[in-house]
């Protein structure tokens, strides 16, 4: 079974933001990464955007889902289209029909998938921002990041586990 990440964010004293995942006590098991922020960010922020970002990724999910069942659906109307093409006794209005409305859809489904995966990673760079975030995450060495998070006034997190959607 796979053990799930632990995620801790922590601000530093002037401001700093840095993501700490780790699925281990182990230095080798951590992952640290530091965003740019246009503005002091409070624990609270944080855990608000985990939040708008898990629901993102979720309604994503689904979305991708939806469309993987319609290209499948798609798919299988084509090779049904192309095999009913070449039957000899296969009425042949039935697999023209078949084929004129596959392959547009076809197009239109690599057009739309390509759509929607762009508009899904602007909105969620555009949750980013909103947050106060200027930047994406950049990993840190774990020494710098160690040096942020062990000085006088950062502060810390609680530690939540984090399963892939």
């Amino acid at each position: 079974m796979k053990q799930p990440w632990q995620v801790q964010w922590h601000i530093g004293a002037d401001g700093t933001v840095i993501k700490q995942r780790s699925k281990g006590e182990e230095a080798h098991e951590q992952l640290y990464g530091r965003y740019d922020v246009n503005r002091r960010l409070e624990l609270s922020d944080l855990y608000a955007l985990d939040e708008r970002l898990r629901r993102h990724d979720v309604s994503f999910l689904w979305l991708s889902r939806a469309m993987l069942l319609v290209s499948g659906l798609v798919a299988v109307a084509l090779v049904a289209g192309l095999i009913l093409a070449f039957w000899p006794i296969a009425a042949p209005g039935v697999s023209a029909t078949l084929l004129i409305v596959s392959v547009p859809m076809i197009v239109i489904l690599v057009v739309s998938t390509g759509l929607i995966s762009s508009t899904m990673v602007r909105r969620r760079k555009r949750i980013g921002r909103d947050a106060g975030f200027e930047s994406d995450y950049s990993t840190i060495a774990a020494s710098e990041a160690r040096a942020i998070i062990d000085a006088p006034g950062t502060v810390s997190g609680r530690k939540v586990s984090v399963e892939k959607v």
